[in-house]
C-alpha cells in the first residue's frame, strides 16, 4: 500500500516524527489508521433495537474490538 501526501500534510509529518522521535514511521502510520478504523466499527456496530432504544454508550478503551475476537 502507498500513500500520497500534499507538502503540508509531508511537513507534519516530519515534524512529528522528529519531535517524538519516532524510529518507525510505518508503524506509526499503521497505528493511526487502525486506531481510526476501529473507533469508526465501534461506533458503527449493528444493533438489534432502533437507535432510539438504545442505552447511549461510552467511550471505553477496554471496549473489546475487532482483533479481540
Amino acid at each position: 500500500m502507498t500513500i500520497n501526501l500534499n507538502d503540508k500534510e509531508y511537513k507534519v509529518l516530519q515534524k512529528f516524527i522528529t519531535k517524538y522521535k519516532v524510529k518507525n514511521t510505518s508503524n506509526l502510520v499503521r497505528q493511526a489508521l487502525f486506531t481510526y478504523i476501529l473507533q469508526q466499527f465501534d461506533k458503527d456496530y449493528p444493533t438489534i433495537f432502533p437507535e432510539t432504544e438504545q442505552p447511549k454508550q461510552t467511550e471505553n478503551p477496554n471496549f473489546p474490538n475487532i482483533f479481540d475476537e
